[in-house]
């Protein structure tokens, strides 16, 4: 008699479905206040990711320019290319209780997730 097969396990919420270690640009959104993630090497006209920051992250406006101050890390802010560990998602598995994002900031359904054990530079 054989036994019926586990069915495959369910994607974790959230896990990254294509790790990345390009630069990714930093970019603010002219029609909301969401900023997006574009790899560098992508076109401007790309659509670009709604990031995950780590816990803690708090959204920042310094020298006029829109960003978030991650602990451990220091300003990210719009305009900057940073390199860091993560990789992109798929919002649409439900995210983790707790975790919410304005639907607009991740109409696409693309979250790239920022590793929270990776230290994020800048330039």
């Amino acid at each position: 008699m054989t036994a019926a097969a586990d069915p495959p396990p369910r994607p974790s919420p959230l896990l990254p479905r294509r790790p990345t270690d390009s630069d990714v640009k930093v970019e603010a959104a002219r029609s909301n206040r969401c900023l997006r993630l574009h790899e560098a090497d992508q076109p401007e006209s790309a659509p670009g990711a709604a990031p995950v920051w780590p816990a803690g992250s708090r959204p920042v406006v310094h020298e006029n320019r829109r960003g978030v101050d991650v602990p451990g890390s220091g300003l990210v802010l719009e305009g900057e290319t940073l390199k860091t560990g993560g990789g992109y998602a798929d919002w649409n598995v439900p995210p983790p209780s707790g975790l919410t994002m304005p639907n607009e900031c991740v109409a696409d359904g693309t979250a790239f997730v920022v590793n929270p054990h990776s230290r994020i530079t800048t330039r």
